[in-house]
Parts: structure tokens; C-alpha cells; sequence
């Protein structure tokens, strides 16, 4: 999804960090792009932070010159320390269009992309699940639910019952909340009142997502990132909190939840 602040955020990041490696570089890459073009301007942005340009491989237009910028690189790379952000990555074939430009050198580089694509970001997941160096993430993302106040923990951990990427709409979350007892009345508040606050400082916590907007612009439907939805559901088997199954099928049980 789009204008969530993540260009913003990896920036930030990538302003703090940068003085760690011996080069590094920003790509933006956007939805077409040029395989040669993209090669290119990763090159010339690490050609100067190195303040290395000679040798620069000429535009003929061929397959040589696509080696040659791949060459280049990786020569450039050799024995350094680097990251590199891309941003606004649309596609999963980006990943064989540069892979064999960005060797791992085993000197603790560092590749990071933004994305808005489900499908970029479900083929990037399994980074997340085997790289020991961000096993930090899910204690991080833990300590999130750990926070908060004791009466919307049971509320956060009810978004656990829908599919992966379900939207719903907050009226209808509302209700359940109400129905399951997890709500306390509290003085001049009707219940749903007391339940729509719990929901707003859950967004307010970057722990839910706004996923549609009224003509008011006030939260219609919400979801949650499927990172916090794995965190989730492992508190909800420590807890026993519930239980749930999902058919393979998961947009035909979507439509279910919407009848």
C-alpha cells in the first residue's frame, strides 16, 4: 500500500547507517525500469562514493556492456563493506535482474528494498524466518504486544482469527469485540464508544493498519502487517487463546467473512 511513510522510514534509516559501510547507494527503482539502466545507475552511485570512474563501460547497447556493468560492480564491491536501498520495488524478477551484480563478499553487506507489492514482500518474507541477524525483528515485534495495556490485549490478539491480508471493516471488528466480552463499560461510554478507542490506539501504535478510508476520512476497514500477524498467532498458542483454521482457498473463506 501506498503512502504509508515506508520510502520516508528507510531513508532515515539509510541516513544513519551509511556511515558504517565503505560504500553504499540509493536506487529508486519504480514499477518499469530498465534491466541496463537499473545495472548502470548502480554502478555510477557506488563509482562515487568510491570516487572510482574510470573505466567507465561505454552504451553500445549490447549484451557486453550489460557484463561489463555487472563486472564493474562487482569489482567495486570486492573487499568492501556495502549497502544498498532500493526503493520502490514492484516486481519479483527484480532480484535475478541484480543479483550477480551484488556479491556476497562475506564482509557483512547489507541489500534493503521498499516495497508496496504483496508479492515482492511474501518472496522476500523467507529472509526474515532463516536469517539469524534479524531473528531480533520478532522479539522486537513482541515486545509491541508486551506493551500494551492488559484490556486490548486480548483485542489485538483477536486479529489473529482472520486470513493473512484480510481487510475488515471496523464496525464489523467493533461488534465482535463487544460480543466476545473483551470490552469494559466505562462511565458516559456505550460499549462500542469504549471498543472504538481501543482500535484507535491500536492504530496510533502502528499496530493496525488503516486499509480503507470513509468519505468522512475515518477508518472503514483495517488490517494488520503479516509480520505482526505471525507474532500474533504464536502468542495465541502460548496463550491458548484460540484456535483457527483456514481452507486453501483463502479468498473464498474472505468472501465468507463478508456475507
Amino acid at each position: 500500500m501506498g503512502g504509508l511513510g515506508k520510502t520516508t522510514l528507510a531513508k532515515q534509516v539509510y541516513d544513519r547507517v551509511v556511515t558504517q559501510f565503505d560504500c553504499h547507494a540509493w536506487i529508486t527503482v519504480s514499477e518499469s525500469y530498465d534491466k541496463k539502466e537499473l545495472l548502470r545507475k548502480v554502478m555510477d552511485k557506488f563509482c562515487q562514493t568510491t570516487t572510482m570512474e574510470s573505466n567507465i563501460p561505454a552504451r553500445n547497447g549490447g549484451v557486453d556492456e550489460e557484463i561489463q556493468i555487472i563486472s564493474k560492480v562487482r569489482e567495486q564491491l570486492k573487499n568492501k563493506r556495502y549497502v544498498i536501498f532500493f526503493d520502490d520495488v514492484w516486481k519479483i524478477e527484480f532480484w535475478s535482474d541484480i543479483e550477480h551484480a551484488l556479491l556476497d563478499n562475506n564482509m557483512g553487506g547489507r541489500i534493503v528494498i521498499t516495497t508496496r507489492s504483496l508479492d515482492v514482500a511474501n518472496f522476500a518474507k523467507h529472509q526474515l524466518e532463516s536469517n539469524p541477524h534479524l531473528s531480533s525483528i520478532s522479539r522486537i515485534l513482541s515486545l509491541s504486544y508486551d506493551d500494551l495495556p492488559y484490556y486490548i490485549k486480548n483485542c489485538y490478539l483477536y486479529f489473529g482469527m482472520y486470513p493473512e491480508d484480510y481487510s475488515i471493516k471496523c464496525s464489523r471488528l467493533i461488534r465482535q469485540w463487544v460480543s466476545e466480552g473483551f470490552i469494559t463499560s466505562k462511565k458516559d461510554k456505550t460499549l462500542e464508544e469504549v471498543a472504538q478507542q481501543y482500535l484507535t490506539e491500536l492504530m496510533n501504535r502502528s499496530l493496525v493498519q488503516v486499509s480503507q478510508v470513509n468519505y468522512c476520512g475515518k477508518p472503514k476497514e483495517c488490517r494488520i502487517h503479516d509480520l505482526l500477524r505471525d507474532m500474533i498467532l504464536r502468542k495465541m498458542e502460548d496463550l491458548r487463546f484460540g484456535s483457527h483454521y483456514f481452507p486453501s482457498n483463502g479468498s473464498s473463506f474472505s468472501e465468507k467473512l463478508d456475507a
